[in-house]
């Protein structure tokens, strides 16, 4: 049955099973892994949760404990309430559920479970960028249908698990977001989810302390496909070099603002400090869209948002009122004032690609008066061995942009100084007290502010900090929608 027929059909509907229907005992998981019972314990008692990763303990929940971890996480687990462990040896005389490879042994536990509650799935991926397609998706999947989507970045396959759990029996169509970051964690997620739809948002250097180079990058991003059969459809950015190289055995969609061969591309493009518009080219058709959001780069968003939706069935007047719908929320493009100082916060994640996009949204910016613009820039994560190249990069999107003021913040990124190639007054802060003490001397009323970092870097704390009445606006909307969240799916 193709996509959209799944979508409208009620038999398939009513087919949703409840939570309990989901659940496993010892003996099934056992049988599931083909491998012995433990002594002592009920085999055919239930568990309310599988809890797949530390920090979340539900009483007589199968804690799973990963090699990595040490043994005092499996001993504080039971502490709080686990009933079982699933590792990868004996801990303590707990009972223990022991696999050669507890991530192997997760993905082949965590197949069945959705399979019993499988509705079409679409997962989004890639270098940056993940997040806001996954909400942009989720607003237009949510204009005709129950969409079960994550608020929350949640994107590592063990929060895969966890999210599966607490699925919403209502929901129609699946949205998740798949981290690229570790080799084996698109595959894993794919095997389990079994995608109907994939979006490659792009394949960039982000991460490549960890995979070491470009090319194991674009395999680990590629492997979303691993669990599709050759009916699913693959969404790539046809402006992204490495994407555009890549076969893939199922149907791919282009989407681009370059290529007007591309299957879904854009035009006439009109962008300001506070909204961008353009029309957009599908199936013969042409919308003019509107998105409540700045920066030329989220059209590729937009457009995969836009392309989904088409897919599941969704009329295009309902897509664009969906896109409207979106809005940049806490320090993920989120621009928010403070007594005439615009602050635009970026700063859950960063990569040269995504700084040098978060620069072009404060050029375009339009400050107040004699208001300079001013960048706050932090250092990257999960580079090591590649410091010198991607800084060099910053240092070249930072000359090449309308920057009057640098201030960088931690041991790396004074890297970027010693590249620039023209006169700019620059400042260099190694810990967080010096930094907000310097932004409050240097920023001006009028002033427009771009903070990018990784997250590990804490600029939101900076923002805090700093500008008390910008945090407080900027957070409030986030901290009520992910309480929603939580309710709804406690």
């Amino acid at each position: 049955m193709d996509l959209l027929g799944f979508a409208r059909n009620k038999k398939a509907k009513r087919i949703m099973k409840t939570h309990k229907d989901e659940l496993l005992s010892i003996r099934q998981i056992c049988d599931i892994l083909h491998i012995g019972y433990p002594n002592r314990v009920d085999l055919d008692k239930k568990f309310p949760m599988i809890c797949c990763f530390e920090g979340v303990f539900i009483k007589d929940c199968l804690f799973v404990h990963y090699e990595r971890d040490e043994d005092t996480v499996a001993h504080n687990a039971m502490k709080n309430g686990a009933r079982a462990l699933l590792c990868s040896h004996q801990i303590g005389d707990y009972p223990c559920i022991i696999v050669d490879d507890v991530l192997k042994s997760l993905n082949r536990i965590l197949q069945p479970m959705y399979d019993k509650i499988r509705i079409p799935t679409t997962v989004i991926t890639g270098s940056c960028g993940k997040t806001t397609t996954k909400n942009y998706i989720n607003c237009v999947y949510s204009s005709q249908y129950n969409t079960f989507c994550n608020v929350t970045n949640g994107n590592t396959f063990e929060y895969v698990g966890f999210e599966i759990q607490r699925f919403d029996k209502k929901a129609e169509l699946f949205v998740q977001e798949v981290n690229e970051s570790d080799p084996f964690n698109a595959k894993n997620a794919s095997e389990v989810l079994k995608p109907q739809i994939a979006c490659i948002t792009n394949m960039d250097k982000s991460h490549i302390g960890e995979l070491g180079s470009e090319e194991n990058i674009m395999r680990a991003i590629c492997d979303i496909t691993a669990g599709m059969d050759k009916n699913g459809i693959v969404i790539i950015n046809g402006d992204d070099p490495n994407s555009s190289k890549v076969q893939f055995s199922q149907k791919v969609i282009k989407v681009s603002i370059k290529d007007k061969t591309a299957d879904c591309f854009a035009d006439n493009i009109k962008s300001n400090a506070n909204s961008l518009s353009f029309d957009l080219h599908y199936l013969d058709e042409c919308v003019n869209i509107t998105l409540p959001i700045s920066g030329v780069h989220n059209i590729y968003n937009a457009q995969m948002a836009y392309v989904c939706g088409r897919i599941q069935g969704i009329p295009s007047n309902k897509i664009v009122r969906g896109l409207l719908k979106y809005k940049p929320l806490g320090f993920r493009q989120n621009t928010y004032s403070s007594f005439g100082t615009k602050i635009y916060a970026d700063c859950y994640n960063a990569s040269a690609k995504s700084i040098a996009l978060s620069i072009k949204v404060i050029d375009d910016m339009k400050c107040l008066g004699k208001g300079r613009k001013i960048a706050v820039l932090g250092d990257i994560g999960e580079i090591d061995g590649f410091e010198d190249d991607i800084y060099r990069n910053i240092a070249e999107s930072i000359s090449n942009s309308n920057i009057d003021v640098l201030i960088t913040y931690g041991e790396k990124s004074q890297k970027i100084h010693d590249s620039l190639t023209r006169d700019l007054v620059c400042y260099h802060e190694n810990n967080m007290a010096d930094l907000v003490k310097k932004i409050k001397n240097v920023h001006k009323r009028g002033d427009c502010i771009l903070f990018k970092a990784s997250r590990s870097m804490h600029l939101d704390v900076a923002i805090r900090k700093a500008f008390p009445y910008a945090f407080i606006k900027g957070m409030a909307p986030v901290f009520w929608i992910y309480f929603k969240w939580t309710m709804r799916t406690l």
